[in-house]
């Protein structure tokens, strides 16, 4: 909300796209904040523009089918998750679009992971160690931007998959027994993958 908050104040058409499973964790309450979610999104009275996809980065990214200029990365904070959210968000950026990750400096796993990634395309970044989370911990971010053509394809091969492993997985996905509401947006996603390759 706050991304599309920025854009609407600064006069550009508000286009955000939110990733996100609502499985419970220790930082959320499962499905209840997906209510909360759309709570806040209509509080704004900016609907329109922000999409949700329910699922995990690694099923959904792969197959979006459009670049981003800007990805904020906010999620699992294990290690192969954060890597696999890092690889995926620089596959998904134009040349000179930016990922900022969030809690590079409160968890070690998150930090190793965005290392690897500015590490293996020698990406210029700058580290943030002011921000604190809403405890007053110190969390910081880093943020990363791609300077050179980097093609998807190799980026997801990084991870040790090729890139129709995420084809194959997404499909998986979809034949389980969600919600309609899923069901739905993955309809709508398989329909951009199609087009797009």
């Amino acid at each position: 909300m706050t991304m599309a908050l920025a854009m609407r104040d600064n006069g550009t058409p508000v286009d955000v796209t939110c990733v996100d499973p609502f499985l419970r964790t220790g930082d959320n309450d499962g499905l209840a904040s997906l209510a909360e979610w759309y709570e806040n999104i209509l509080s704004t009275g900016m609907k329109d523009g922000i999409d949700l996809l329910i699922s995990t980065s690694g099923r959904i990214l792969p197959s979006v089918g459009r670049s981003f200029d800007f990805v904020f990365v906010d999620g699992s904070h294990e290690f192969l998750n954060v890597r696999e959210d890092c690889y995926l968000a620089l596959s998904l950026l134009p040349v000179g679009g930016y990922f900022l990750a969030h809690d590079y400096l409160s968890y070690e796993s998150v930090k190793k992971g965005c290392d690897e990634v500015i590490n293996r395309f020698r990406l210029p970044y700058y580290v943030n160690r002011i921000q604190k989370n809403y405890r007053g911990d110190l969390c910081g971010w880093v943020i990363v931007r791609k300077e050179a053509d980097i093609r998807a394809e190799s980026i997801i091969e990084c991870l040790g998959r090729r890139p129709k492993d995420y084809r194959a997985s997404l499909v998986k996905f979809a034949r389980k027994n969600t919600p309609r509401l899923v069901k739905t947006l993955l309809r709508r996603v398989f329909r951009l993958s199609r087009h797009n390759g």
